[in-house]
C-alpha cells in the first residue's frame, strides 16, 4: 500500500494534469467561445457588436442594433427625359438673317487688319445655304475673303449684294462666318469695306408639318408628384405651334423662345406626344423632368436609455456604425443616421465609422439609401 504522501502526490499529479488540460482548451478556444466564459479578457471588449451570447452585452461593449438588410436596389425618385430636337418647316427655303454685334467695318493694311465674325446655328438637316451678303461701301483694289469654320468658300468685292452659296459638307449646327479683307498691293493703302446686311438662306430636302415622340414612365402613375414639359424654340414664321400630348392640347401658340408647362395632369404610363405647324420652327432643348415620391428604403430604430446616451455624452462609450458586405466590388450608399447622412464609397468587405454626435437619447433611426445594387450582409451599431 502507498503512504500517505505517495497518495497525496497522486492526487496532486491529477490535479495538475486536469488544469492543464482545461488550460490548453481554454487556450485553443477562439475568442468569440472564450468570452463566453471569462467575458472580462482585455480582447473581449474588441470583438465584434453581436458576438457575445448574452443579448447586448459582451463584456464592456453594448449592441443597440444588429440587422442583416440584404440586397439592396436603387430606384430614382426623379427622371428626366432628352426628347432632342424637333424641325419644323413647311417652305423648302428658310431665311435667318444673321444680326452683326460688332461694328460692321473690315480693313486691312500691311500693319493692321479689322475683321467680321459672327456665329450662326444651321437647324435641321439643310441641303445647302446660301449667304447673301451686301457691301455698303468699298475702297481699295482688295475683296473680301468669306470664311465658314475657317474654311475660304468665296471672295467678293464692290458694293451690292454678294450671293455665297455653301455646301452642306461646311456646314454644322453651330458655325464661324468670317469675314476680313485680302492684303493691299500698296503699302499705303488701306483696303475697307462696309457691311450693310448678311443673310442666310437655308434649303431642305423635305417637307414636314408634324413630327411625334413617344415615352414610358418607370413609376406608376400614382407616385407622381410633378411632371413639367420645356424646350427653347426658334421661329421664322407667324403661324402657331401646337403641342399635344395624349390627345390633350398643352401649346397652341407662336413660340419663339423658351416654353414651360405643368403636365402631370396629362400623362400616362406610355405616352405620345406630337409637335405640329402649318410653319417653321427648330425646337431644341425638348426635356420632361418628372419627380416621383421618394423610394422607401430600409429603415431600422433602436432606443438608447437615459443611461447609456449619458455615458456617450461623457465619453464612456464611443458608439461605431458598422457594415458588413458580401464581396469587394464597388458600393455606393448613404446611410442616414437621425436624418444625417454618412457617404459611404468602398470596395472593402466592412465599412466602420463613429456616429456618436449623431444619436439622441431615446428613438433613433439607421436608413441605407443604395446608389447602385449592392448587398449588405449585416448592419450594427454598439459601443466600444
Amino acid at each position: 500500500m502507498m503512504d500517505k504522501k505517495a497518495q497525496g502526490g497522486v492526487i496532486a499529479g491529477f490535479i495538475i494534469l486536469f488544469l492543464l488540460v482545461i488550460l490548453a482548451y481554454l487556450f485553443l478556444l477562439p475568442y468569440t467561445e472564450k468570452c463566453k466564459i471569462i467575458p472580462d479578457l482585455p480582447e473581449c471588449s474588441n470583438l465584434p457588436a453581436g458576438s457575445g451570447t448574452v443579448a447586448g452585452v459582451t463584456g464592456a461593449q453594448v449592441t443597440f442594433l444588429s440587422e442583416k438588410p440584404g440586397l439592396l436596389v436603387p430606384v430614382k425618385d426623379s427622371a428626366e427625359y432628352d426628347l432632342g430636337t424637333i424641325n419644323l418647316f413647311n417652305k423648302e427655303e428658310t431665311d435667318i438673317p444673321i444680326r452683326i454685334s460688332i461694328d460692321p467695318i473690315i480693313e486691312k493694311s500691311w500693319f493692321s487688319k479689322r475683321i467680321i465674325e459672327e456665329s450662326f446655328e444651321i437647324p435641321g438637316e439643310a441641303r445647302e445655304a446660301t449667304i447673301f451678303l451686301t457691301i455698303g461701301e468699298a475702297s481699295g483694289m482688295s475683296s473680301i475673303v468669306v470664311e465658314i469654320n475657317k474654311k475660304v468658300v468665296a471672295k467678293v468685292g464692290g458694293e451690292g449684294t454678294h450671293i455665297i452659296k455653301v455646301p452642306s459638307s461646311m456646314l454644322g449646327r453651330e458655325n464661324i462666318l468670317t469675314l476680313s479683307a485680302s492684303t493691299p498691293i500698296l503699302p499705303f493703302i488701306t483696303s475697307k469695306f462696309k457691311i450693310s446686311s448678311i443673310i442666310v438662306k437655308e434649303k431642305y430636302g423635305l417637307i414636314q408639318d408634324e413630327v411625334q415622340r413617344n415615352f414610358a414612365l418607370p413609376y406608376e402613375l400614382a407616385d407622381l408628384v410633378s411632371a413639367t414639359f420645356k424646350f427653347d424654340a426658334d421661329c421664322y414664321s407667324e403661324d402657331a405651334l401646337i403641342v399635344v400630348l395624349n390627345n390633350a392640347t398643352i401649346a397652341n401658340e407662336k413660340i419663339c423662345s423658351s416654353f414651360s408647362t405643368d403636365i402631370t395632369g396629362f400623362l400616362q404610363k406610355n405616352n405620345e406626344l406630337r409637335f405640329l405647324s402649318e410653319g417653321t420652327f427648330f425646337i431644341h432643348d425638348v426635356k420632361i423632368k418628372i419627380k416621383a415620391k421618394e423610394s422607401d428604403y430600409p429603415t431600422y430604430f433602436f432606443v438608447l436609455s437615459k443611461e447609456n446616451f449619458q455615458k456617450i455624452k461623457e465619453g464612456r462609450f464611443l458608439v461605431m456604425l458598422r457594415l458588413g458586405f458580401a464581396d469587394r466590388t464597388n458600393k455606393k450608399l448613404n446611410v442616414l443616421v437621425n436624418g444625417n447622412a454618412i457617404v459611404i464609397n468602398t470596395d472593402k468587405l466592412e465599412f466602420q465609422t463613429a456616429v456618436s454626435r449623431l444619436l439622441l437619447q431615446g428613438q433613433n433611426s439607421v436608413k441605407i439609401i443604395p446608389e447602385k445594387v449592392i448587398n449588405v450582409g449585416s448592419i450594427d451599431v454598439y459601443s466600444k
